[in-house]
């Protein structure tokens, strides 16, 4: 049963082994709740103090120092698991933004649908491979990703549309390869110049 189990609701049962599994993920996902929704600063006090609450009601030990460090320790496993869960998705959204560049590519090499299938479909494969490499890896989760991720993820969405409208409406109008082209480069170039001084700004912080 316990394999079933998420890494945050295992932490939780090991900390305090007398809580029953189902009050276990009950506490697990208001937990998450809480610090989803939460906008105070003093978010690790806040959900420490929540979560300490919540377990003394099914617990006979009342040490509230012992308690107190337990769920400390445990809050600081939840903000980071926290931290990872939206930073893998901060990765899915970059790798979006290239497949969207790539499929507007695609249409510049004028594929028939055939074709463009096999290459959509091993580009898909492609990237979920790269996003695997990616969240499993060290060097691409840190703090310096983090705040490159929100940069871009900061720009990104609306030169995305963009350039998608432009290029489509070019496509549409005049079928300039060369406009076309300029059309994809130029917002992509954009981007990543906005996105490089948001990140210089964040680092200064």
């Amino acid at each position: 049963m316990k394999n079933r189990l998420t890494i945050t609701q295992k932490r939780l049962l090991d900390e305090f082994p007398e809580i029953d599994i189902e009050l276990v993920k009950k506490i697990d996902i208001d937990v998450m709740t809480k610090i989803i929704k939460h906008q105070s600063s003093n978010i690790n006090e806040d959900i420490s103090r929540y979560l300490q609450n919540e377990v003394k009601h099914y617990i006979k030990t009342k040490n509230s120092n012992t308690i107190k460090e337990k769920c400390d320790k445990l809050v600081n496993g939840y903000l980071e698991n926290n931290r990872v869960w939206y930073l893998q998705e901060n990765w899915y959204c970059l790798l979006a933004y290239f497949i969207t560049i790539a499929t507007l590519v695609m249409r510049l090499f004028d594929l028939n649908s055939e074709e463009n299938d096999k290459f959509s479909i091993c580009l898909y494969f492609f990237v979920i491979l790269i996003w695997l490499i990616i969240v499993n890896g060290k060097c691409l989760m840190g703090l310096k990703a983090e705040i490159f991720l929100l940069s871009f993820n900061h720009h990104a969405p609306s030169w995305i549309i963009i350039s998608s409208l432009l290029f489509y409406m070019v496509a549409y109008d005049c079928q300039n390869i060369i406009i076309m082209s300029a059309v994809i480069v130029i917002p992509f170039v954009a981007c990543i110049w906005l996105t490089w001084l948001w990140y210089k700004r964040l680092m200064k912080y």
